[in-house]
């Protein structure tokens, strides 16, 4: 199977590319400041990540990285670290089904 751009992409991105692409996509949903939101964040920690905000970063990190999260992922995401893994296993999972 030949590899898509985006493909290619995904699997050249470091951990750190990936922590800091999920920090951005969260703060710009949740309108903090970048530098607010670590791979540490819990959700509990930032006033405005809510159900609604955590739906709207579930759809932008799946469309970001090209990933589906499952509803046992989606229901254990309590902040950056979780969605972290989220998109870890599924990348891995995705990349492993080639």
């Amino acid at each position: 199977m030949t590899e898509t751009r985006d493909e290619a992409i995904m699997t050249t991105m470091t951990d750190r590319d990936i922590e800091s692409r999920v920090a951005a996509i969260v703060a710009d949903i949740l309108g903090v400041d970048p530098g607010a939101i670590t791979p540490a964040t819990r959700a509990d920690e930032v006033a405005s990540w809510d159900s609604f905000a955590l739906v709207r970063i579930v759809f932008a990190l799946e469309a970001e990285f090209g990933v589906r999260l499952t509803m046992a992922e989606i229901e254990a995401i309590d902040g950056v670290p979780a969605l972290l893994r989220a998109v870890g296993i599924n990348r891995l999972r995705d990349t492993k089904g080639r």
